[in-house]
């Protein structure tokens, strides 16, 4: 089984709320943020926000933003992290693999993923 996600988000939407803690701790996982530095980019974090959308559309139904992380990998590659909820469903559903891309411009930021169960 094959599955894909896309999701584009306009960053102004993410530097509104990138002051507030709450929204923070309510969207990214810990590891997540502290791998981005200080101060924190909104661009970054716009496009891990496009591929946690990404990861639930690929899935079809909802699940915690906060249970999709998104690292990078020595090379610098995006790498997806799922963990609660979101590896619930990918177990379930037999999602094993996952590919992850991200891109940004002045805008908007975007990502693709793509799931697929051997």
């Amino acid at each position: 089984m094959l599955r894909i996600g896309t999701d584009i988000i306009e960053i102004s939407r993410i530097k509104k709320n990138i002051e507030s803690q709450r929204f923070l701790d309510k969207v990214y996982h810990r590891e997540e943020l502290a791998s981005l530095g200080s101060p924190l980019s909104a661009q970054s974090l716009a496009a891990r926000f496009a591929a946690k959308e990404s990861v639930i559309k690929a899935m079809g139904c909802p699940i915690p933003l906060r249970d999709i992380i998104v690292l990078r990998t020595a090379s610098g590659k995006p790498q997806l992290v799922l963990t609660g909820k979101a590896k619930e469903k990918a177990d379930a559903l037999g999602l094993t693999q996952w590919e992850v891309t991200l891109s940004h411009c002045k805008e908007y930021a975007v990502a693709f993923v793509v799931a697929q169960s051997l």
